[in-house]
């Protein structure tokens, strides 16, 4: 499998969408506690950087999210068509957030996705 490393998306931010490619994109996350996340599938560049900038607030900490804190995030999110996906909370952290996609959004012509990562750059 080849792997992509995301460390340095200074600027910018992205989907990572669940796919087998064979291509296992993996980033910083976590905070100070630098973990490392990764995914299989297909990386999709968003200009969601002003989201992304609008949840430093949201993660004070190195915890996992909150349903409070998904809360907050879906109402950055809401104009975009995606939702924090509330059944992967203990799996999201700073700079790695599951969403759940409505229907109709679509990254990539003729393939639908209900599923994805949001990443950025993690903020050590």
């Amino acid at each position: 499998m080849v792997k992509v490393l995301l460390y340095g998306l200074k600027s910018g931010s992205g989907l990572i969408v669940p796919y087998p490619s064979r291509i296992a994109y993996r980033n910083q996350v976590a905070g100070r506690l630098c973990r490392q996340h990764s995914l299989e599938g297909i990386f999709v560049p968003v200009d969601w950087d002003d989201a992304a900038n609008a949840m430093e607030d949201v993660f004070f900490g190195d915890d996992i999210l909150s349903p409070e804190d998904a809360d907050r995030i879906d109402a950055k999110l809401t104009d975009r068509g995606a939702r924090v996906d509330r059944s992967k909370l203990g799996e999201s952290c700073e700079a790695w957030v599951w969403l759940t996609l409505d229907n109709g959004v679509r990254f990539i012509e003729d393939f639908a996705c209900s599923e994805a990562v949001f990443t950025w750059e993690n903020s050590d």
